[in-house]
């Protein structure tokens, strides 16, 4: 039968390969999962592949769910103006 997915969890934009959003989120972009895995391996030294693209956008959503941010690009650019401390990644 297949995973079972909560209606508007996993969306796919056209032409691109799939692309997951949480519920009340944009999806993330293959440029947005590029830039947050970048600064996830500039703190931690972790490398994440494409296949923790789901993980990635799902841990996300939570925080960006706490600061009102529908968009990835905006939690992004909140984490490196807002917070060049690194309160928020601790």
């Amino acid at each position: 039968m297949g995973i079972q997915h909560p209606p508007g969890g996993r969306r796919a934009l056209p032409g691109s390969a799939e692309i997951f959003a949480a519920p009340g989120t944009e999806p993330l972009t293959p440029q947005e999962f590029k830039d947050f895995c970048a600064l996830i391996h500039r703190t931690s030294g972790i490398t994440l592949g494409d296949s923790k693209r789901q993980l990635v956008a799902s841990r996300l959503a939570r925080r960006l769910r706490v600061h009102g941010f529908t968009h990835y690009r905006d939690y992004f650019a909140y984490l490196m103006e807002r917070d060049p401390v690194g309160e928020e990644m601790r």
